[in-house]
């Protein structure tokens, strides 16, 4: 599977009841879902979504096969723009999940704090940009390509023509000359100063207390969702 893009987050709000957890999580992953199904331009997809009290702490993911992802690309007028906008709709995804992860406890923006991380698809956009720098080649950047997709690489040559074509297309910026400047002309660095020595008083690790955990899937938009409840 294909990494589309993953969020967490963290609301630092009192620990809820194992019920009220599963409750709060199952109606956040339909809310989820139903938004993925009308704005994410795939035929199928899959995502979880895992959520833990101790305060709250979740983290939801979108995943698709090369194959779908090749399929939804092909919709719009380039690989690139295909791959750019796929990308822009499963990070609105995740801004979504984030959303309405918070929204039933309104926690003010010290206790609620979010992270995003693009996941494969980011990091083949980041190729782009990278031969457009001039600093990979194309045959470079496809060798990245095929160990950041790993297995997936051979389930779509296709996808992978495709890709090779379109980074080939990139334009390049011009290079820049390097200048070296003599010893006496360049910059020095500055000696870093010595810090005072603290006296730390050691910390007391808290005694770790169980949390309930609730994880909830589906591995495609027909498949059956599935929920399961672990203390950890």
């Amino acid at each position: 599977m294909i990494d589309l893009g993953s969020v967490n987050f963290h609301i630092g709000i009192p620990s809820l009841p194992k019920d009220e957890l599963e409750a709060y999580s199952s109606d956040l992953f339909d809310k989820w879902e139903k938004h993925l199904s009308e704005k994410l331009n795939l035929t199928d997809f899959s995502i979880s979504l895992e959520v833990e009290d101790g305060s709250i702490f979740g983290e939801g993911k979108i995943s698709t096969t090369l194959t779908k992802l090749y399929v939804g690309i092909a919709l719009y007028g380039s690989f690139i723009s295909g791959l750019q906008t796929i990308k822009r709709q499963a990070t609105e995804g995740g801004s979504y999940l984030l959303e309405q992860a918070n929204k039933p406890h309104g926690a003010n923006e010290g206790a609620y704090k979010t992270h995003k991380k693009g996941g494969d698809l980011g990091q083949i956009e980041r190729l782009f940009a990278k031969v457009q720098r001039n600093e990979m080649t194309v045959e470079e950047a496809m060798q990245k390509a095929e160990s950041i997709l790993g297995d997936e690489s051979d389930t779509s040559p296709e996808f992978m023509k495709e890709l090779e074509g379109s980074l080939a297309e990139t334009p390049r910026m011009p290079e820049q000359l390097n200048i070296e400047l003599d010893e006496a002309d360049a910059p020095q660095p500055e000696s870093p100063k010595p810090k005072p020595k603290q006296n730390r008083t050691p910390r007391v690790k808290p005694i770790p207390s169980l949390h309930n955990r609730i994880e909830i899937w589906r591995e495609s938009k027909d498949g059956k969702k599935k929920i399961r409840v672990t203390q950890v």
